[in-house]
């Protein structure tokens, strides 16, 4: 699921390849999101690859949202690391904060978010079904797992 993830990425932005040559690691988890007026719930699995070792860490995501939309949706998120600090606290696991927007239709999706401009990696999603429309805060809880 990883590799097809990121290929499917870099097809669509070949530019993005010096991005994922250059990053300490990166995560791809597959995920769902529901959201309705005021509250939304999702969660998905996925990897964390240490690029240097090449080490896997199996992760699970719960996601609460609240904030203003509508719709449920599908997708991927890749995300490359090039903080090693960062990498680390998502490959241990915890929680995660984040506001912003999002909107999507069937496979095309737009993303937004607020917060600091150096966070230590990049986001990106694939969107794979459904509809959506909102505007969050999120809190996403990951937890670590073995196979």
């Amino acid at each position: 699921m990883a590799d097809q993830a990121v290929a499917a990425l870099l097809r669509s932005q070949p530019d993005l390849k010096s991005h994922l040559d250059a990053a300490v690691g990166y995560l791809v988890m597959d995920a769902k999101v529901t959201k309705i007026p005021v509250f939304g719930a999702g969660g998905g699995d996925g990897v964390v690859i240490d690029t240097a070792t090449r080490q896997r860490t199996y992760v699970k995501a719960i996601r609460i949202d609240l904030g203003a939309g509508w719709g449920a949706r599908a997708f991927k998120v890749i995300m490359m690391f090039t903080d090693a600090q960062v990498l680390a606290d998502v490959r241990d696991g915890g929680w995660f904060y984040r506001s912003g927007a999002e909107a999507a239709a069937g496979s095309a999706a737009a993303e937004g978010a607020v917060g600091p401009g150096n966070k230590g990696y990049e986001s990106f999603a694939l969107a794979e079904g459904g509809a959506s429309a909102t505007v969050t805060i999120r809190v996403i809880h990951l937890k670590p797992y073995l196979l």
